[in-house]
């Protein structure tokens, strides 16, 4: 007869399932056999194993130990992405490449695009925007008025503020490189 390891019930009153004694989320292939009941194994693997997995001392052990696992969602699931650049700091989600930053909402109203998106949300923008058709800018006015915007943005260097009265618009030139911070999401203590 056997009985958990945890919790001490016999195997007369409970199921047994497999424990992973590495979380199987980052490749974890070691099993224990009819050691740990299946609502312990639930419980640590929802408790425990999760939050275990939020230290970035075990995402930089997993990679060191090189176990099998996808980066960017233990990332994502694990940590708040973000990337500093001068005063901004926007949020950020891991890639299996690297990071993306989506385009946000800023505390001053404004809003930031990622360099390489930018084009295509401002255009909609522009096209989208009520005030220019009550001010009498048909959309070939208005989209040429951006391809002039655009091109003067490209040309522009980093910090230049770029103001388009016409299409009611002001751009700034951030630099594409930014800073990455990785915060934990879980702020409790591991202790012995």
């Amino acid at each position: 007869m056997s009985a958990c390891i945890f919790c001490f019930r016999d195997d007369s009153t409970i199921s047994f399932s497999k424990e992973h004694l590495i979380p199987q989320s980052v490749g974890g292939e070691l099993i224990l056999q009819d050691c740990v009941c299946s609502e312990c194994n639930s419980t640590f693997g929802a408790d425990i194993d999760h939050e275990i997995l939020k230290q970035s001392e075990m995402t930089a052990a997993i990679e060191r130990l090189g176990l099998p696992h996808s980066r960017a969602q233990l990332l994502n699931q694990n940590f708040k992405i973000r990337g500093i650049s001068d005063d901004v700091e926007v949020k950020g989600r891991a890639t299996e490449d690297g990071f993306e930053f989506l385009p946000q909402a800023m505390p001053d109203g404004s809003v930031i695009f990622p360099e390489r998106y930018y084009k295509g949300p401002l255009l909609k923008s522009i096209l989208r925007d009520e005030r220019l058709h009550n001010a009498g800018l048909t959309q070939e006015e208005a989209k040429a008025e951006y391809v002039k915007l655009v091109e003067t943005y490209d040309d522009a260097e980093v910090g230049q503020r770029i103001e388009w009265p016409v299409l009611g618009r002001t751009l700034v030139k951030r630099s594409e490189s930014l800073q990455i911070k990785l915060e934990s999401k879980w702020t409790g203590e591991i202790s012995s």
